[in-house]
């Protein structure tokens, strides 16, 4: 388990990402600069990572205008091709912190390690500020809470019968060292980033792009779905296969909710249920 330093800067990112629902976007914003400098005083970060920080930042701001044309597009492209990056670490100046490394959490599982990454969340936090509307009241929590159950009530036993049907899961409750860890990390940094990314940003551009048609929603869900399917190709077919249905549900929450909210919720509780009740990361 890494030092309390380490430690210092992704604990600080993880509570500017949670201080968007908290607080006005200028002060997320100061906070999101303080993270840059906790991360340049302790080695979290780099200089050479700055740059591709601005370039996230600024292409993110950029599409958000309402402005139509050929350069809000362009800057759509530049962004979507940084976060593919930042999500697979392929860019430089980024030292994630390890927390978990090479453990066996439960009997016949995979081993598994954990990252608190440096990177990839910085996607989930520009859009937050930039583009994706959150909620902002007790009612509407409530109001998008009921119609996020059906979704989340049929996702579990379909996601999790086609998993032990493949034999990538089996049954193994227990609660595994280092849940805590697990579940913030899970939360902020994974359920969050990948939703507002995958949903809040690719399911919902898609879904303006193709209003005209009647196929616009479920195209965009199922395109959406599948490259988030395709985004989890290191863990072979069977896990993609299992990841691109899964994001058909999120998408469904999310189209039925409209709120980001009940999006990453409804992944949060799924890796939850993987992680507490089958084997994790997946079974040998």
């Amino acid at each position: 388990m890494a030092h309390i330093p380490p430690l210092l800067v992704p604990l600080a990112l993880m509570a500017t990402l949670v201080s968007c629902w908290l607080v006005p976007r200028v002060i997320t914003l100061a906070l999101a600069m303080l993270v840059i400098g906790f991360g340049l005083i302790f080695d979290g970060i780099d200089l050479i990572a700055l740059p591709f920080l601005l370039i996230l930042g600024f292409s993110g701001w950029w599409w958000a205008q309402k402005e139509r044309g050929l350069w809000r597009w362009f800057a759509g492209l530049i962004f979507t091709l940084t976060s593919i990056a930042l999500f697979h670490h392929w860019l430089p100046g980024f030292n994630n912190v390890p927390v978990i490394d090479h453990l066996v959490l439960k009997a016949d599982s995979a081993p598994f390690t954990l990252y608190y990454n440096l990177d990839k969340p910085w996607v989930g936090l520009v859009l937050l500020l930039t583009s994706v509307p959150l909620l902002s009241s007790g009612t509407q929590w409530q109001k998008v809470f009921r119609r996020a159950l059906w979704p989340t009530g049929l996702m579990l036993p379909v996601v999790f019968a086609l998993g032990l049907i493949a034999g990538f899961v089996r049954w193994q409750p227990a609660w595994p060292n280092m849940a805590l860890l697990f579940l913030l990390n899970n939360l902020l940094f994974t359920a969050l980033t990948e939703e507002v990314f995958f949903r809040g940003f690719i399911q919902k551009s898609l879904e303006k792009r193709w209003q005209r048609y009647s196929w616009g929603k479920f195209g965009a869900l199922g395109l959406a779905a599948i490259l988030f399917g395709l985004d989890h190709y290191s863990g072979g077919p069977v896990y993609m296969a299992l990841a691109a249905i899964a994001g058909c549900f999120y998408g469904w929450s999310y189209q039925r909710t409209g709120s980001i909210e009940m999006a990453i919720l409804t992944h949060w509780l799924l890796n939850l249920c993987h992680f507490f009740f089958f084997s994790y990361p997946m079974a040998v």
